[in-house]
């Protein structure tokens, strides 16, 4: 269901790049979610070309971005266990 609804958003063709751009990533942590990965471990790379992107461009273009954010997230995620 989750990868319907991402697929759902996606399926416009006609974003500006910049808008794509932000979808691609605004949807990175959906498509790895544990249970789509199950279903299909390539849904990320799929969509970025579907919408008509380059994901390693698209990924060091916004890699400062990434790691802050997901490691960020990553660590809260451990304090939170700790306590």
């Amino acid at each position: 269901m989750i990868l319907d609804c991402v697929q759902a958003l996606c399926s416009y063709k006609g974003y500006k790049v910049e808008d794509a751009e932000r979808l691609a990533l605004e949807a990175l942590p959906s498509t790895h979610n544990p249970l789509v990965e199950a279903m299909n471990n390539n849904s990320w790379m799929k969509l970025v070309a579907y919408l008509g992107l380059d994901a390693g461009r698209l990924v060091n273009r916004y890699l400062t971005q990434l790691k802050q954010q997901y490691i960020a997230v990553q660590c809260l995620f451990f304090v939170a266990l700790a306590l």
